[in-house]
């Protein structure tokens, strides 16, 4: 195939399908919690087995501060480095600061010791 001949076009047939994860949640509270979504981190992956550590959507720097996750032209080497992760390292630090997250004054200790007397109402788990 000479440079200027177009591309062979895919057969769909031909297509494989694939699956990889991209996303963990690390989570300190029970899965029946209807509230644990709001403490939950995940470790989302940004491409080039680079990986960042989120909470509604702020990323976790290499100093322990959150910060708004910035895309496009706003970002730069600097935000990358402070940000990003290999997989083990973010999987790590996500597992460190999840019992560290707070959502109106509670962490996930709180609100479990909250919720022996707050119980989950019927049909809401």
């Amino acid at each position: 195939m000479a440079a200027s001949d177009p591309p062979t076009p895919l057969n769909p047939n031909d297509l494989i399908s694939k699956i990889r994860i991209s996303r963990y949640t690390v989570s300190c509270l029970p899965e029946n919690e209807p509230e644990a979504g709001s403490w939950d981190l995940t470790v989302e992956e940004r491409g080039h087995g680079r990986w960042v550590v989120m909470n509604h959507g702020q990323c976790l720097k290499r100093n322990g501060g959150w910060m708004a996750e910035r895309g496009g032209s706003h970002r730069d080497a600097i935000l990358l480095r402070a940000t990003r992760f290999d997989l083990q390292t973010a999987l790590a630090i996500a597992e460190k600061y999840a019992p560290t997250v707070v959502i109106n004054g509670f962490t996930p200790a709180d609100l479990i010791e909250w919720r022996k007397t707050h119980p989950v109402a019927p049909g809401r788990d």
